[in-house]
């Protein structure tokens, strides 16, 4: 689309023509990103898994030397590589009890799509106890990103809609055998 002020436009008709262009390209992302209905975020439930989770997955990681601080845009991505120049993105499943994953496949919610599509993205599942995690790395993500299917839950009965990722595509992980204690897991802190 060509956006010059030709001699029959004036600067006001110019501005209108760029607002339109703006306005029509925030609704496409919206469709893209948010087809859906999502379950409302519950702060409650925030606060009672999203600390202890943060801190779980970057205990285990700094058990290998890898660093990762809270990112401090609180709407982005959970977790900043400091020296991995990765990111990720961490979500507790209170329905996921013991330590075999109950599903052929994990849902990631169609509204973690924004950062789906960042490479070096890694999703991680932590279990209701924290005592094991699953990591999907951004090699194995970005094959099933390009399309979301609809799935009936407990929140929502209809119309919400997840990635459908293979477990195989996730490595499971034992906390309880890498021996980290409680010390291990650093107070929460936003930076």
């Amino acid at each position: 689309m060509d956006i010059t002020i030709t001699h029959n436009q004036n600067i006001s008709s110019f501005f209108i023509q760029i607002v339109k262009i703006v306005y029509i390209n925030t609704i496409i992302l919206i469709f893209i990103y948010m087809i859906g209905k999502h379950k409302a975020f519950d702060q409650i439930e925030f606060d009672r898994s999203d600390p202890k989770a943060r801190a779980v997955v970057k205990a285990y990681l700094k058990s290998f030397g890898l660093h990762y601080k809270d990112n401090p845009n609180e709407c982005g991505i959970d977790l900043v590589g400091i020296n991995t120049g990765d990111t990720i993105e961490i979500e507790h499943r209170w329905l996921w009890k013991g330590s075999i994953w109950p599903y052929l496949t994990v849902h990631i919610p169609e509204r973690k799509g924004k950062f789906l599509n960042i490479k070096n993205i890694n999703y991680v599942v932590v279990n209701n106890d924290f005592t094991y995690i699953g990591i999907c790395l951004y090699e194995n993500l970005k094959k099933y990103i390009d399309k979301v299917i609809e799935v009936r839950n407990s929140a929502i009965k209809e119309g919400e809609y997840f990635y459908d990722i293979p477990v195989d595509c996730f490595e499971w992980i034992n906390l309880k055998e890498k021996e980290l204690t409680m010390d291990d897991f650093v107070t929460y802190e936003r930076n």
